[in-house]
């Protein structure tokens, strides 16, 4: 079969364009599908579909596209290992020169607890008010419909109001719950940090007193 023409797709791949050698029909095939035996659909002719030197074609520059892919990438990773190891050079020759000064990591979160930190006490406050909010959600309708039994008037005041101040009260003690867990998180990570810093303290104590020695 000849005669066949290969164009590019317009969102990307090719296609072979050609007629059947039976019944002249306009058939259309992918490009990757080259060399492969097909039926046509209008005389169900078996041919094979053109365009297989077009397809190893096709294939080598993908692969030479990649290949280049992976130098350009393995290029990149190159330069940023050296400019990572010329930094931690230029680090450590400029701790040989500087004076020896003991560097304390963990002293700061040793003077500071969360709770001396604004944003946790923050927290805390917030916490603590929904829960107040939630308990007079839920005691203000009761004293009013206890009001009301002397006044029958205030009586479906409060009653009426009971339903909506329930919500209201679930859903600020469900807030403040979350809340809560959120500053229980926060206070645990900050031991965390606190308790890796030590470590780290130590870690570099260990270090100094092996160089000493």
């Amino acid at each position: 079969m000849s005669g066949h023409v290969v164009k590019e797709k317009l969102l990307g791949g090719f296609d072979v364009f050609y007629n059947c050698a039976s019944c002249a029909a306009d058939l259309r095939s992918p490009l990757t599908d080259a060399g492969e035996r097909e039926t046509c659909p209008q005389c169900s002719a078996r041919y094979v579909v053109p365009g297989e030197r077009e397809r190893a074609e096709y294939k080598r520059r993908q692969e030479a596209k990649r290949q280049k892919q992976r130098e350009r990438e393995q290029k990149r990773r190159e330069q940023q290992k050296r400019t990572e190891d010329e930094a931690a050079a230029a680090a450590h020759a400029t701790e040989d020169h500087q004076p020896s000064v003991k560097r304390d990591p963990a002293a700061r979160l040793d003077r500071v607890e969360p709770h001396e930190i604004p944003a946790y006490r923050g927290m805390a406050f917030v916490v603590r008010l929904l829960q107040i909010l939630a308990i007079l959600l839920i005691v203000l309708p009761i004293l009013i419909m206890l009001v009301g039994l002397i006044q029958p008037a205030v009586f479906f005041i409060g009653f009426a109001s009971l339903p909506g101040c329930v919500i209201m009260a679930v859903v600020g003690a469900v807030s403040a719950e979350t809340l809560k867990a959120f500053r229980d998180h926060v206070q645990n990570s900050w031991h965390t940090r606190r308790t890796l810093a030590q470590i780290a303290e130590r870690m570099e104590q260990t270090r100094h007193a092996d160089d000493s020695a």
